[in-house]
């Protein structure tokens, strides 16, 4: 699988979850304001504190702050290392307000 498959997965994804969409990208747009650089594990770690579900697809985090990006809602300012357990430490994108 090459890396524009599991960006082409991903959208699929968000297109059959609009209403999931839509929420995450309030989310994203509430941490973008506060002006102080953000991750996928933050926007994570909202929505379940909102109560959101978790999506049918892990990519599809990805995937929204990909979109929200496209639309100039946020750009990538940086990497740093996840929080996120299941990520392992592995690199995850930092995002802020574009």
């Amino acid at each position: 699988m090459t890396f524009q498959d599991g960006i082409d997965g991903a959208q699929r994804v968000l297109e059959r979850n609009e209403k999931w969409k839509s929420d995450v990208d309030y989310i994203i747009v509430q941490l973008a304001k506060k002006g102080v650089p953000f991750t996928a594990d933050q926007v994570r770690a909202a929505a379940q504190n909102c109560g959101l579900p978790e999506p049918s697809h892990p990519n599809a985090w990805g995937g929204a702050l990909m979109s929200a990006s496209k639309r100039k809602l946020v750009k990538r300012v940086g990497y740093r290392r996840s929080e996120g357990a299941a990520r392992h430490g592995g690199v995850v994108a930092e995002w802020a307000a574009y």
